[in-house]
C-alpha cells in the first residue's frame, strides 16, 4: 500500500500563471492566500491573474489511502485517508506520526483500537483501520515498556502554561528521503488568520538558534555529466575557519518557518527545478535539498545560493566548481553563510539582476510571488561604454554645463530612465512589477555588477506613469556577501575631510557634527588605524572621489596618500566592521561606482559592505556640493529620530529634488530597508 507524504510539495504561486494540475487523481491542490485563508479552488482554477494576486502558496495534498506505524508513541499501524484537504493544511499542527501517536497512544488494546475505525478528525483525516503491532522478540529479550523518544519526555500540551515551557518541542519525525528541488519531502504548514504556523506574516518568538546556509558540491566535475549540489539551513555550530558568523535571536516559533532556497548558476552551468521550499523547525535546521546541475563548458564555473523569506533575502552563498573533461579533484567542498533573522516585511520586493557578459537576466521576488527568470535582449555595446556616456551627461547637468533649460534637463533624465526600463527590463518582469506595485513597501536591487544606474529606472506603460522608481518608494541595493542588519551603528562618528576637499566639505562636516558630534580625520594613516581597530563607528566622507573605470576605479586623496578600495581587503577578510555594523557614507563624486579587479567588480560599496558595514550610502555620478550637504543633513536627521533606513533615504532624496539638477537621483543606499539606528 502506498505511504506517501500527505503534503507532497509546497510551492510559491508564480505571478501570471498557475501550475498545471497533477495527473494523479489522488493529489488535490489547496491554495493559501496572503491573508492566511486556505482555499479549495478545484483542480484547475480559472481567472489566473486574479487568483495569482491573492494566492501565496500551493499545497499538493495526497488524498489516497495511506498508512503509518506510530512507534514509539503507540504499538499501532493506522490506515487512513484525507477526507478534507483544506482542513489538513489549515490545522495539522505538526508531524503526522507525532499527531496521530498522541491521539491514539491510549488505545493500544485491540478493542479500543477497533473503536477508532471510521473516526473523522477535525484535521481532515479519517481512520480506516487500526492494527495492534506485536513486537518480535529475540531469544532472551523481555517485553518491557517501549523505548522513550530520543528527545526524552514531552509535555502533553505544548503551549499550556502548566507544562514545562523550557523544554523544546521534539524534532520532526523524519522518515522521508532527501528532498528534491521544488519537491519538499514531508513538508507541511500551518496557516491561519491569527498568525500561526509558517505564514510569513506570523509573529514568531525568537528561538535563539544560530543558523547557517550550507552548500555542498564537488570541487571538480566532468563536462556534460550531472553533479549534485546539496543545500540546507543548518543549526550546527560552524567549524573553525568556516566562513560564517553567529546570528542570534532568529524568529522561528514552535510551528517553524518556511524558507525558499534559490540556486542561480552562471554561464556554463545549467539545471532544472532550481527553487525549493524547506521548513526550518523550532531550534533546528532544515532537511537537505538536492539540486541537479550540469557543466556545459569547461573552466571555473560559479553559482550563487540564496535563502528567502518572502521578498527578503536572508543569506546568500557563492560557490564555484572546476569543470574539466577529466576532473582530477574528487573532493567535496562545503561552504557556509550566516542566516539573518527569519522575518520579512510583506512589502519587500527584490529584483535580482544577473549579467553573464552579454545579457542581463531578471527575477522579481516578493512575499508569495516568484517570477520566472527572464532574459533581456542581447546588448549591442559593452554596458560600461553606455554607462560612461550617461554618467558624463549627468555630471554636466549637475554642474549646469549644458544648454538645456530646467524643463529640457528633466526631460533628458526622464527619457534616459524610460530607455533603461524599455531596453533592459524584460516584458514578464514589467508585467510582474505592475501587478505588485500597489503593495510595494521597498524595492531592493540585488546585482553583483553595479555599473548600471538602476535608480534612474522610470517605469512607464499605457496609462501608467508614477515617476522614477526611486521617487515611488525606497530603493536600495545588495552586494554579493552582504549580511542583514536590523540595527546600524551611528556611534563614535568620524568625519573624513582631506586637504583639497570641496569648499562646502568643512561646512557639511560642521553641520553634521551638531547632529552626531565627532572628530575630523584628514590623514591616511589615521583612517587605516581606525579601520584596523575592528570597532570603527560611523564614517562620513566629505571629499572628492576620483573615478576611472579603466584606471582602477575610485580613489580618495588624503594627507599621506590615496585611499583606494583594495586597502579594505584585510577588513573584508576579517569582517572587521561586523561587530558594530556602522553606517558608511561617502558623500563624494561617484562613490558608488565599481571597476573590474582580478575576479570581480570592486568599489567602495562592495568593499565596505563585505567588511561588515550595516549600510553604505554613495553617489552614482558627480553631484553638486550644496545639494550633497542638504541630502546628508536630512538623511542623518531622519535616522536619529528613528526613521528606517529606506524611508530616510527616500525622504532625503525628495527633499533635494530639482528638475534641472539630477543630484537627487544620484544617491544609492546599500542595506536593509527596515534597518534602524542603534
Amino acid at each position: 500500500m502506498p505511504s506517501p507524504s500527505l503534503i507532497l510539495r509546497v510551492t510559491p504561486v508564480r505571478l501570471g500563471r498557475m501550475r498545471d494540475p497533477d495527473p494523479d487523481t489522488d493529489v488535490h491542490p489547496v491554495f493559501v492566500t496572503r491573508d492566511g485563508e486556505v482555499l479549495d479552488l478545484g483542480r484547475r482554477p480559472s481567472c489566473l491573474t486574479l487568483l495569482t494576486k491573492r494566492c501565496l502558496a500551493r499545497h499538493d495534498v495526497y488524498t489516497g489511502t495511506a498508512e503509518r506505524e506510530l512507534l514509539p508513541f503507540a504499538p499501532l499501524r493506522v490506515t487512513f485517508f484525507v477526507h478534507d484537504p483544506v482542513a489538513l493544511v489549515r490545522t495539522l499542527p505538526g508531524d503526522l506520526v507525532v499527531f496521530l501517536g498522541e491521539h491514539l497512544a491510549s488505545s493500544s488494546s485491540a478493542s479500543a483500537a477497533q473503536s477508532l475505525i471510521g473516526r473523522q478528525f477535525t484535521e481532515g483525516i479519517t481512520i480506516l483501520d487500526v492494527v495492534t503491532l506485536t513486537p518480535e522478540l529475540d531469544d532472551g529479550d523481555l517485553l518491557g515498556e517501549p523505548e522513550p523518544p530520543p528527545w526524552g519526555p514531552r509535555p502533553r500540551n505544548w503551549g499550556d502554561p502548566s507544562t514545562d515551557l523550557d523544554q523544546p518541542p521534539p524534532p520532526v519525525f523524519h522518515e522521508y528521503p532527501t528532498q528534491q528541488g521544488n519537491f519538499p519531502g514531508d513538508a507541511y504548514s500551518t496557516w491561519s488568520g491569527t498568525g500561526g504556523g509558517s505564514n510569513p506574516g506570523a509573529i514568531a518568538e525568537a528561538d535563539g538558534t544560530v543558523r547557517s546556509l550550507v552548500g555542498e558540491a564537488p570541487a571538480g566535475v566532468r563536462v556534460g555529466a550531472e553533479f549534485s549540489l546539496v543545500v540546507r539551513i543548518s543549526a550546527e555550530q560552524p567549524w573553525p575557519g568556516a566562513r560564517s558568523a553567529l546570528v542570534e535571536n532568529l524568529l522561528v516559533g514552535p510551528a517553524g518557518q518556511e524558507v525558499v532556497l534559490l540556486v542561480q548558476p552562471d554561464f556554463g552551468l545549467t539545471g532544472e527545478d532550481l527553487q525549493a521550499t524547506v521548513r526550518v523547525p523550532f531550534r533546528g535546521g532544515s532537511q537537505p535539498v538536492r539540486f541537479g546541475l550540469r557543466a556545459t563548458r569547461g573552466g571555473l564555473r560559479h553559482l550563487r545560493i540564496s535563502a528567502w523569506l518572502g521578498g527578503t533575502m536572508l543569506a546568500e552563498l557563492p560557490m564555484e566548481v572546476s569543470a574539466e573533461e577529466r576532473p582530477g579533484d574528487n573532493s567535496v567542498q562545503t561552504q557556509r553563510a550566516p542566516v539573518g533573522e527569519l522575518r520579512s516585511d510583506p512589502g519587500d520586493v527584490t529584483m535580482q539582476v544577473h549579467f553573464d557578459g552579454s545579457r542581463y537576466s531578471f527575477q522579481l521576488v516578493s512575499t508569495g510571488y516568484w517570477s520566472d527568470p527572464a532574459v533581456a535582449r542581447s546588448l549591442t555595446d559593452a554596458p560600461g561604454a553606455a554607462v560612461e556616456r550617461t554618467v558624463e551627461m549627468l555630471r554636466r547637468l549637475a554642474a549646469g554645463r549644458t544648454a538645456y533649460g530646467p524643463g529640457a534637463a528633466r526631460r533628458w533624465v526622464r527619457e534616459t530612465g524610460v530607455g533603461l526600463w524599455q531596453d533592459l527590463v524584460p516584458e514578464p518582469i514589467k508585467d510582474a512589477f505592475w501587478e505588485l506595485r500597489d503593495d510595494i513597501g521597498s524595492f531592493t536591487i540585488a546585482c553583483a555588477d553595479d555599473a548600471v544606474p538602476w535608480e534612474l529606472l522610470h517605469p512607464l506603460g499605457r496609462g501608467r506613469d508614477h515617476g522614477f522608481l526611486a521617487e515611488q518608494f525606497p530603493v536600495l541595493r545588495r552586494v554579493l556577501g552582504q549580511h542583514s542588519a536590523a540595527r546600524i551603528s551611528l556611534a563614535d562618528p568620524h568625519f573624513v575631510v582631506p586637504p583639497g576637499s570641496p569648499a562646502d566639505a568643512h561646512a557639511e562636516a560642521d553641520t553634521l557634527s551638531r547632529i552626531l558630534p565627532g572628530p575630523l580625520l584628514s590623514r591616511l594613516d589615521e583612517l587605516l588605524d581606525l579601520l584596523d581597530r575592528e570597532d570603527a563607528g560611523l564614517l562620513h566622507f566629505a571629499c572628492h572621489n576620483a573615478f576611472s573605470a579603466t584606471q582602477g576605479g575610485s580613489s580618495i586623496t588624503l594627507d599621506g596618500g590615496a585611499f583606494v578600495p583594495l586597502m579594505l581587503n584585510s577588513a573584508v577578510a576579517q569582517r572587521s566592521l561586523d561587530s558594530r555594523r556602522p553606517l558608511v557614507f561617502v558623500n563624494a563624486c561617484r562613490s558608488a561606482g565599481a571597476a573590474p579587479e582580478y575576479t570581480r567588480m570592486m568599489g567602495w560599496a562592495d568593499q565596505f559592505m563585505r567588511a561588515g558595514a550595516g549600510a553604505f550610502v554613495g553617489t552614482l555620478w558627480p553631484v553638486s556640493s550644496a545639494r550633497a550637504a542638504a541630502y546628508a543633513e536630512v538623511f542623518y536627521a531622519e535616522l536619529t529620530r528613528g526613521t528606517a533606513l529606506g524611508q530616510a533615504s527616500l525622504l532625503a532624496r525628495l527633499a533635494i529634488e530639482d528638475e534641472s539638477d539630477p543630484t537627487w537621483l544620484a544617491y544609492t543606499t546599500y542595506g536593509d530597508a527596515s534597518s534602524r539606528a542603534a
